[in-house]
């Protein structure tokens, strides 16, 4: 095994302040490619820290304190001391500030300073652009499912609850195991924008008028093909960047997470009526799906 390699499966305990006001919670930290990813007891994702940002504020014989860039108070201990070079490690993988500890205004200082920095070298050389690209590599997998499933909180906020008949819910599990497995189907009303949207994860939203409009399941899997693209999951997460901004992609590259009010602009745009009417040829996958499957499929809202 690589070091590299060791270094993405190590774990360690940590003790995480969310802010200066609150009391110290005890976490588990696993190191990924870019971020460090915080769980609680039950394995829940906390928060996510990118190693771009990542800088120590306070260092003992038995313990290492970090923080990340936001000025809010926010700090990690850990005592592993493999976790901690690690770190260290990665942190200058990223060039971040990671050794010594400089005077607070300084630090203040040079912290802000490194932050205008990339964004007007970023906005000058190359746009906005390049701020998406890099933010959209930095999304793994699991972290894009819980976007994902933020935004369709979001949607369902305004919209409505997912139609749920059982029968139905067993079709739609069959039709999405043959036309794109892995993949998380719901249906709901969308209200008057697509009929088949696409959330990162990837998760296929379906209009409920979808199943009425749709000539059969050929024509609906036709039209979730053309809501995944040619690169389902990452499709999606580009155009969640893309949704939310480049200001708040930056925040991303150095914070490792999205806020709800970022996440709830991009569910809006997903939702959004195509530039191109939804017309798409037939996916065959789907032509051997048992007629009586589709009639309960069409009845999943009641």
């Amino acid at each position: 095994m690589t070091a590299l390699q060791t270094r993405f499966r190590l774990q360690a305990p940590g003790l995480w302040r969310e802010s200066a006001g609150e009391p110290p919670r005890a976490v588990t930290v696993s190191l990924g490619s870019a971020t460090l990813i915080l769980r609680g007891e039950r394995g829940q994702v906390l928060d996510h820290w990118s190693l771009a940002g990542i800088r120590v504020i306070g260092e003992t014989e038995e313990a290492t304190r970090y923080a990340i860039l936001a000025e809010d108070g926010e700090t990690l201990e850990i005592r592993d001391a493999a976790m901690t070079r690690a770190i260290a490690d990665a942190a200058l993988d990223f060039d971040a500030p990671h050794t010594g500890t400089p005077p607070a205004n300084r630090a203040r200082l040079s912290i802000s300073g490194a932050i205008l920095a990339l964004l007007a070298f970023a906005l000058v050389l190359q746009g906005p652009e390049l701020i998406r690209t890099q933010a959209a590599r930095m999304v793994p997998p699991a972290q894009a499912r819980e976007f994902g499933d933020r935004m369709l909180l979001a949607i369902l906020e305004d919209n409505g609850p997912l139609c749920g008949e059982p029968e139905g819910a067993r079709a739609l599990a069959s039709l999405g195991a043959r036309i794109a497995p892995g993949t998380t189907f719901r249906v709901l009303d969308l209200g008057f924008g697509r009929l088949v949207a696409a959330l990162p994860g990837p998760t296929v939203l379906i209009d409920r008028a979808a199943l009425a409009r749709a000539r059969g399941p050929e024509q609906l899997a036709g039209w979730v093909a053309q809501a995944l693209g040619p690169t389902p999951g990452e499709t999606q997460t580009r155009a969640l960047i893309r949704a939310i901004g480049p200001v708040a992609a930056l925040g991303y590259v150095f914070r490792g997470t999205l806020s709800d009010a970022a996440l709830a602009r991009a569910a809006e745009a997903a939702l959004a009526p195509p530039a191109t009417p939804e017309t798409y040829p037939p996916a065959a996958g789907a032509g051997s799906f048992p007629a009586g499957d589709w009639q309960a499929l069409r009845r999943i809202c009641g």
